[in-house]
């Protein structure tokens, strides 16, 4: 279309004036937004300590009352005299009006039974309630399923229920606490004590803001007490259905503030620790009403812009100028960009700004071109990528073993997409065989060399008939398979650890890899009589041999040991033992060898847990340059007498 030179420039000079007012009301709402959130954020944080500390205030004065109490219904239900009278007085009446029932766990092993149990026989009759009614609530979330002790000494449960029909129904918020048995002056932590009472004095407090919408919801997810009594009873044994859950599932925190989407509705939330148990609070406010104002200054804002507009557009109709030709040139090579002619040249002579918008033009498409054959090869780089860990993670799938005389526990964290280090595991002819490899170098090349050898290895345990090799025999053919494979090329060491799980005959075989650490007696001690136990140590299984790939005609040697029940073996990778620090500091082989004989006597997955916390203590920050995996494995008894354990049973 065209336009006399004046239109056009009073197009320009209204667009600057839009641009320009645009900019401001769009910078300005956004500032004054940040600050109002901000704002109701730190309102509702201060509104949510508020809350918590009356809460934690109502229940550290029932807590004080308890401690009278407990002991009391604790012997009364151990002689049977369960006088409600008595065993309430000199106490509030809103305690006997509270609690309806007080249970006794005494742990069994692993899991917790009801040793003693009282109920409130007064507070059931004023509901019209039988003893029979109330164990509703027990069926419903049992108390042995959902206990689970803390440091904190107490946990919260929402056990909230509804008995009876419609026309004739009983609903009762209840909160269930649950402590230690200090209450009862016992320290050995065998006994808890769970408190069933309405949870009234909670949902009032968290009710006191017209405003924010207050609820305590566990860190699991199930919800603790909510202003309104419906979804106590919708969700008193299933997690509540809202976005916090997640985010208290995946992270660990002790306060946050964060954006939430109910519906189609956006919330401001803060969420934080209450200080009981793993209950946390949270307190959500609608954005619709926090930004009420900001609103109506929106409006405003808008009617003063337009004015603003007007007033532009008359005074830049007296403003016209001629447009030059070379703007024309500019926007006919833009045009030409645009449908790919990247060859465009624009020859602009001007001597004025115009010629160096030119110039810089020109520049502009140099780069595209560079820009495009770069991304390009970044894309072939990273499909070929994706094709090694593809075949990596096809190829390396971790083995699962269920043997009832051994345990195999693994642990591996790649550095990169494709990691260079490989682990495998078989029982063949009642003989574990574990191997663990590291090969030379990261990313693709050290993905295929590690998918080469565990094929390999499959392929020769497959079809290896009559007997396992042995794990100098398997080094062997390895060796030379990787050595015609990768033409000294590619390297790979390589450890291969052969339990006999009839005898306990451990043979161990090394291609110029970390040396195994073995411990006596370190997994099963408690086997032992107390005089038997030692301080367990951990020896290096050291023998010699060859990296995988350097010579054909290199042959590998085997050291034997006779293995305990109990004893444990770990075969690791130097991705661990040279783990460096912010400083460059390494972790070392021998603070691996002294942590794994001070923790010899755990279970294996006590082990792998204390060494995987204790190599990220000392690395922090730092970034890992090398791929972690070790393996533990143990012998608990010779193979045939659990097959004569399993016959007799």
């Amino acid at each position: 279309m065209k336009l006399s030179l004046k239109y056009k420039f009073l197009s320009v000079l209204l667009a600057i004036v839009v641009a320009g007012l645009s900019t401001f009301f769009f910078f300005s709402r956004k500032t004054f937004s940040e600050d109002k959130k901000l704002f109701v954020l730190d309102w509702n944080l201060n509104n949510l300590k508020s809350t918590i500390s009356e809460i934690k205030l109502e229940l550290k004065g029932r807590m004080e009352e308890l401690q009278i109490l407990i002991p009391r219904v604790y012997q009364s239900a151990a002689s049977g005299s369960l006088d409600d009278p008595q065993l309430y007085r000199g106490l509030s009446k809103r305690l006997s009006s509270e609690v309806f029932a007080i249970t006794f766990l005494q742990k069994t092993g692993e899991t917790y039974k009801i040793n003693r149990y009282h109920e409130n026989i007064s507070l059931l009759k004023k509901y019209n309630l039988s003893s029979n009614d109330y164990k509703q609530v027990d069926r419903l979330k049992p108390l042995a399923q959902n206990v689970v002790p803390n440091e904190a000494g107490i946990q919260l449960l929402n056990r909230s229920v509804s008995f009876g029909t419609d026309s004739k129904k009983v609903s009762l918020p209840l909160l269930t606490i649950i402590v230690s048995s200090s209450f009862l002056n016992d320290q050995s932590q065998q006994t808890l004590i769970a408190i069933d009472m309405l949870q009234d004095f909670m949902t009032n407090n968290l009710r006191q803001s017209e405003l924010a919408e207050l609820f305590l919801i566990s860190k699991s997810g199930f919800l603790i007490s909510h202003p309104q009594l419906q979804p106590l009873f919708e969700f008193n044994n299933k997690k509540y259905n809202h976005p916090i859950v997640q985010k208290l599932e995946t992270r660990t925190f002790p306060r946050e503030s964060l954006e939430l989407e109910l519906g189609k509705e956006s919330y401001l939330g803060n969420l934080g620790e209450t200080g009981l148990g793993d209950a946390f609070a949270v307190s959500q406010i609608k954005k619709s009403d926090a930004f009420r104002a900001l609103r109506t200054i929106t409006q405003q804002t808008l009617l003063i812009g337009l004015l603003i507009i007007a007033i532009a557009l008359a005074v830049s109709v007296i403003f016209a100028a001629t447009l030059t030709q070379n703007i024309q040139k500019l926007e006919h090579a833009a045009r030409e960009i645009g449908a790919g002619n990247l060859d465009v040249k624009v020859d602009i002579k001007s001597g004025d700004e115009v010629e160096s918008v030119a110039t810089t033009f020109q520049w502009m498409t140099v780069k595209i071109i560079a820009l495009i054959k770069e991304t390009a090869e970044k894309a072939r780089m990273e499909e070929e990528l994706a094709t090694a860990s593809l075949i990596q993670n096809t190829i390396l799938t971790p083995p699962k073993l269920n043997i009832d005389s051994t345990e195999v526990v693994p642990y591996y964290k790649a550095a990169s997409e494709c990691g260079g280090d490989l682990w495998d595991a078989f029982v063949k002819d009642d003989k574990l065989t574990v191997i663990l490899g590291d090969a030379t170098g990261h990313g693709a090349p050290a993905a295929i060399v590690t998918a080469v050898v565990k094929s390999c290895v499959s392929t020769l345990n497959s079809f290896t008939a009559g007997k396992v090799l042995s794990p100098s025999e398997m080094l062997n053919r390895v060796n030379e398979i990787v050595y015609q494979s990768c033409k000294g090329e590619l390297l790979m060491t390589m450890a291969v650890a052969q339990l006999d799980l009839k005898t306990g005959q451990l043979a161990v075989s090394n291609a110029g890899h970390e040396s195994p650490f073995y411990v006596k007696g370190s997994q099963f001690s408690h086997l032992k009589s107390q005089n038997e136990q030692k301080k367990p140590k951990a020896e290096a299984l050291f023998v010699r041999g060859e990296r995988l790939g350097f010579s054909a005609e290199t042959q590998y040697e085997t050291l034997q040991l006779q293995m305990e029940a109990g004893d444990s073996v770990l075969l690791y990778s130097d991705g661990i033992s040279e783990a460096h620090n912010k400083e460059g500091k390494a972790w070392g082989e021998r603070a691996l060898k002294n942590l794994f004989a001070s923790i010899g006597n755990r279970t294996l997955e006590e082990i792998k847990l204390e060494l995987v916390k204790s190599v990220e203590t000392f690395m922090g920050d730092a970034h890992q340059d090398d791929d972690i995996t070790f393996v533990l494995f143990g012998w608990k008894k010779p193979h045939s007498q659990l097959r004569n354990e399993s016959k007799a049973a």
